[in-house]
This record gives structure tokens, sequence and C-alpha cells, in this order.
């Protein structure tokens, strides 16, 4: 990962990211990966996402039963709460959704 070849001694390549430049305005979206043993939840249906001591409303917008090029199912939620209050890209969140965790 680009991580480790951004402390002293590591070396970048060519076309290497290391930063997104999001504008502040832009819609928030988090990013879930769902386990196998998992049914794959309805676009409508609404989450919780947990962050730090907080719990955010969200509502999922795109859901597949279909898993990507790596094998994963992916969903996308939207938050209920404006970006500027609770997250940075690339934070870490846990989405529960009904009675499950993704």
């Amino acid at each position: 990962p680009v991580a480790e070849k951004l402390k002293p001694g590591g070396k970048l390549e060519a076309f290497d990211k290391i930063a997104t430049i999001v504008p502040p305005d832009s819609e928030l979206i988090v990013q879930a990966t769902l386990p196998d043993s998992t049914a794959t939840p309805k676009v409508g249906e609404p989450v919780v996402i947990k962050i730090t001591n907080m719990q955010i409303p969200g509502i999922i917008t795109e859901a597949s039963p279909i898993p990507g090029a790596d094998g994963k199912r992916r969903i996308i939620i939207t938050p209920k709460v404006p970006a500027s209050q609770i997250f940075a890209p690339g934070l870490p969140v846990q989405v529960t959704i009904k009675d499950q965790q993704t």
C-alpha cells in the first residue's frame, strides 16, 4: 500500500495515489462490504452508522446481490447528517442493517 511508501526510506512510483481531493460541499456516501452470510438489503432500507461514540441514521441508496470483480458484495449508504459534522474520507465506520452488522 501507498502508506508504506510514505514512510522514511519509502519510494513513490509514478501514478501512485497519495490523496483524494473532495469538494467540501460534495455528497457523502458510505460504502460497506457485506459478509457472505448476510442477505442483500433493499434500497431505501434504513441503517445506523456507528463512528466512535455516535450513531448516525442513514439509508441504503445502492445494493446488488451480484459480487464485484473482487468477489465482495457492497452497498452504498447515504448518511442523514452533513459530512462536515462527523466524517473524514477513509474513516472506518460500522454499519448496522436491522439486527445485522457489516
